[in-house]
């Protein structure tokens, strides 16, 4: 026996699937963001271990030529390292400003399905019938039964409803 499936319950799936799947694209943008950082970290461990030797060196070599190549070897190394670290920090300051440009969209993205959710899970619900349009159209000459299949009610409903308004049955 195979029961039937509410197309909200489906629109309520099919949007919870989205959101998983922005969560899971999302996590991998972090991922490779932060693969990308430890690239660069590694990089720079690796420029200051060189700096660090070069720096012994010069100390153990107390010849003044040696001192002076050393000087411009330093030189070189620290105007090198500050030109990567301008492009380190320019790579970092993008993959910051594409992370909240994703980060906002996601964002954006889950707010517009919340409100999507929202609108189908105010639409009233078939089993409470509406005392008002039950009453307006028994007055209009419907009868019950015309009433609960305009409403989709039961016909008991229906007559409940009209017993409770105190409305007599001249039909």
């Amino acid at each position: 026996m195979t029961l039937p499936i509410d197309e909200n319950i489906i629109l309520i799936i099919l949007g919870s699937l989205l959101v998983l799947i922005f969560f899971i694209y999302i996590i991998y943008k972090d991922s490779v963001a932060t693969k990308k950082l430890k690239d660069y970290e590694f990089a720079i461990e690796d420029l200051n271990r060189h700096i660090f030797m070069l720096e012994k060196k010069i100390e153990t070599d107390k010849d003044a030529t040696k001192i002076k190549v050393a000087d411009e070897i330093q030189k070189s190394l620290t105007k090198e390292l500050k030109e990567f670290a301008g492009t380190f920090m320019l790579s970092i300051k993008e993959l910051q400003s594409a992370h909240e440009l994703s980060k906002y969209d996601l964002q954006n993205r889950i707010a517009r399905l919340e409100e999507r959710t929202k609108e189908y899970m105010s639409v009233p619900s078939p089993g409470i019938l509406d005392e008002n349009r039950v009453k307006a159209l028994y007055k209009a000459g419907y009868s019950k039964e015309d009433i609960a299949r305009e409403l989709r009610a039961n016909v008991s409903e229906v007559s409940f409803i009209l017993n409770i308004l105190s409305l007599t049955d001249q039909k």
